[in-house]
């Protein structure tokens, strides 16, 4: 990096250095640019003997390339953001929540140009969402549930946010919280009615929900991830208390109609979340159950589609992987006893291996927490969460992370 830093020292200066070329090795006479982008970082080189310019190194040839980028919340929007999803590169949409009883408000926003900007696309009074998923950049669903007459609800668009359809589910399910949508129309979600766990799947766009048998063996639903048209993993917990109930994952082979138990590990508070880079490689984040540590988790990881995990590291909360790359996001509590947001500062993890090795990177700094990160592709990913204000508030903040590594995959 101390090479990089001449070379943009020299850069702003206009300067032709000889110590320039030294630095480089190269045959460098003048730095002529310098391109940084969320999807790419390169540093333009020397000009030939023609004086054309040419490319003589990137940036990630030489280090990790590594950049937090603060985004504009839509004005209006005050509320924590817990969750976000991209269709695809370009396309994505995040959920928020209002704190307060019967005064909560749900808020949805949408980004089309890879994060980069948003624009609030509805709130919804007394309602707080829960979940969302996006399938392509048309389709998208969020579910959450009415605050005071505690029931569930689903919100269906297709046609990228224009328009929001909604659906009241039956009072067998009081509570929705993961989702994940295998087509436009064919999505799965669980939750729990009471103190049950379930899981419901729907093929008609959220019209209708099917609940369907889940193994005894089962406390709660979690996570939810198909790494395939048909492949299907469910991860929560086992039966008996949060400090001591193992952590289990659930696979379906017929898009969720029929489910089996995969693996139950004898590690507590239960697998909190799944992100696949294809049917077999995935990564597991099990939620801490310590008071104090509500952005922290262990990291596992599978190569056989999820019959066998192995622990890797302590990460937050939050992970999400695309190709190589895997991107784990939370918060630390700098206080003994206190869950208050103003006692946490964001945290961010590392893995270029597919999520067996990890590294704790630098985090913006603010007090609050990051909720929930995406990454639709290796380059660039999307995170979201809250910060606290001296009023009590807590305003969601998103930041995009851009990332790129010489290192190869494990």
């Amino acid at each position: 990096m101390q090479q990089i830093n001449r070379c943009l020292r020299a850069l702003r200066r206009g300067t032709q250095s000889t110590r320039l070329q030294h630095s480089l090795k190269s045959k460098v006479v003048a730095v002529v640019g310098v391109a940084v982008l969320c999807t790419s970082a390169v540093l333009f080189g020397h000009l030939d003997h023609q004086r054309r310019a040419v490319p003589v190194v990137t940036l990630a040839k030489l280090s990790h390339v590594r950049h937090w980028s603060e985004r504009v919340t839509p004005a209006g929007v005050n509320v924590a953001l817990i969750g976000v999803s991209c269709g695809n590169e370009k396309h994505c949409v995040a959920i928020g929540a209002s704190q307060g009883s019967l005064t909560q408000s749900g808020v949805i926003i949408e980004s089309s140009d890879g994060g980069a900007t948003w624009s609030h696309l509805k709130t919804q009074q007394g309602i707080t969402f829960t979940g969302v998923s996006c399938f392509d950049a048309l389709h998208c669903m969020v579910v959450g549930t009415e605050v005071e007459d505690q029931y569930s609800l689903v919100e269906v668009t297709s046609d990228g946010g224009v328009e929001w359809t909604l659906h009241a589910l039956s009072s067998g399910i009081s509570w929705l919280g993961s989702l994940v949508c295998l087509s436009q129309t064919h999505c799965l979600a669980g939750g729990a009615n009471g103190l049950t766990p379930l899981l419901a799947r729907t093929s008609d766009d959220a019209k209708t929900w099917n609940l369907v048998s889940l193994p005894t063996s089962v406390s709660s639903i979690n996570a939810l991830v198909c790494p395939t048209a048909s492949y299907c993993l469910a991860g929560g917990s086992g039966p008996g208390p949060e400090a001591s109930s193992p952590s289990v994952v659930l696979a379906s082979k017929d898009q969720g109609v029929s489910w089996s138990l995969l693996a139950s590990i004898a590690q507590p508070s239960g697998m909190g979340q799944i992100s696949c880079l294809n049917a077999t490689r995935c990564v597991g984040d099990i939620f801490s159950g310590a008071t104090t540590s509500a952005g922290l988790g262990s990291a596992l990881w599978t190569n056989d589609g999820g019959k066998s995990w192995r622990k890797s590291a302590a990460i937050g909360s939050s992970v999400s992987c695309a190709q190589t790359l895997c991107l784990s996001v939370g918060g630390s509590n700098h206080a003994t006893t206190s869950m208050t947001q103003s006692a946490y500062h964001p945290s961010a993890y590392l893995s270029l291996s597919k999520g067996k090795r990890w590294q704790k990177v630098k985090a913006p700094n603010f007090s609050g927490l990051f909720e929930a990160a995406t990454c639709p592709t290796s380059r660039c990913c999307v995170v979201v969460g809250a910060r606290t204000s001296a009023d009590g508030t807590q305003p969601g903040v998103i930041f995009t992370y851009a990332a790129r590594s010489k290192h190869p995959a494990a």
